[in-house]
């Protein structure tokens, strides 16, 4: 018994289907060129067609080329179901942060191949649904498509890089030499975490401050006890730290009602009044910078309880802002 793939590629059954149906008469050279695939490919996915989703393609001699030898044939449907279909939309609606972007059409065509490959209805559904739905984001980073596709190539084929790095506290780049272990996304801006060789160490670092990218034509391993999870455990955000704090914090007013509305922390634990009018949350972390930048942002309406640390950063950012708007001391 001949032995074909469980799944072959959708794109290049939908591809033969659709070019085959328009009676182009189209050989597998061509289709293989359409597609950008071996001619090989083109014919086990002919073979699949035929004996596994009983496609009546033939090969018509005088025309050269493929032909369906009886009218009416159609694909199997690709089965959506409708969370599935919530999520294809919510990532259609996704783009809409990307619009201007270099890698805006990049995302574009990816979305169309996925788009084409579902059944009449269901693409219309997400038309109409389209509306319905958006995506804010708050500063978005400016990005350079191609240096991101350096970046993704680098970190799945692991492959050393160098680039000229600028941190966020110095005005001047330095020579940095970088295994890069993984990217991450967090509230929509990427970094990348890698094994600097300057410092020894594995740092996080934001690809917009990266100029200069090359490859140095080397490989690396990534370790086996390096995780992303465990790297980033107890960050609030992106902030790491060498311990862990407990933060105890009291929200009043209508923000109360706000804050446990979200989960703003993967430890978080939050205990609110039954009418709504006073939260606490509970948390830890191993570094207290982005609390308190947070915690400021909800300004009398949060309290520290705890640590008495957090409370002084609290204060003296409260402080700072006060006195660069003109206003005078205050007291913590």
């Amino acid at each position: 018994m001949k032995r074909y793939p469980t799944r072959p590629a959708l794109y290049r059954v939908s591809h033969i289907h659709q070019t085959v149906l328009a009676g182009t008469y189209p050989t597998a050279g061509r289709l293989a060129r359409d597609i950008e695939v071996s001619e090989r490919t083109i014919l086990r996915d002919v073979a699949y067609m035929r004996d596994m989703l009983g496609a009546p393609l033939e090969y018509h001699r005088a025309r050269r080329g493929y032909y369906y030898s009886r009218p009416g044939y159609a694909v199997p449907s690709v089965t959506v179901s409708e969370g599935e279909l919530l999520s294809l939309m919510v990532a259609c609606r996704a783009l809409k942060q990307y619009e201007g972007t270099r890698y805006e059409a990049d995302l574009r065509r990816a979305f169309a191949k996925i788009q084409a490959l579902l059944p009449d209805p269901v693409s219309l559904h997400i038309g109409e649904l389209a509306g319905t739905m958006s995506f804010a984001q708050t500063a978005p980073r400016p990005a350079d498509a191609e240096q991101y596709r350096q970046l993704f190539r680098a970190v799945s084929e692991h492959r050393q890089i160098r680039v000229r790095y600028r941190s966020l506290g110095r005005s001047a780049a330095a020579e940095r030499t970088l295994d890069p272990y993984h990217m991450a996304c967090v509230d929509g801006a990427w970094y990348v975490i890698a094994y600097c060789h300057s410092r020894c160490a594995v740092r996080m670092f934001v690809p917009e401050r990266m100029s200069q990218l090359r490859e140095t034509g080397l490989s690396f391993a990534v370790p086996a006890d390096f995780k992303y999870e465990t790297y980033m455990a107890g960050a609030f955000q992106v902030l790491r730290g060498a311990g862990r704090q407990a933060v105890r914090l009291r929200f009043e007013g209508p923000l109360a009602r706000y804050v446990a509305e979200r989960r703003w922390h993967s430890t978080q634990v939050i205990r609110q009044t039954p009418d709504g009018s006073r939260c606490d949350v509970a948390l830890t972390v191993g570094h207290l910078g982005e609390v308190a930048a947070w915690v400021q942002s909800f300004g009398g309406a949060c309290r520290v309880l705890a640590p008495v640390a957090l409370r002084r950063l609290v204060c003296d950012g409260h402080q700072a802002g006060w006195k660069a708007n003109g206003g005078g001391g205050i007291r913590c």
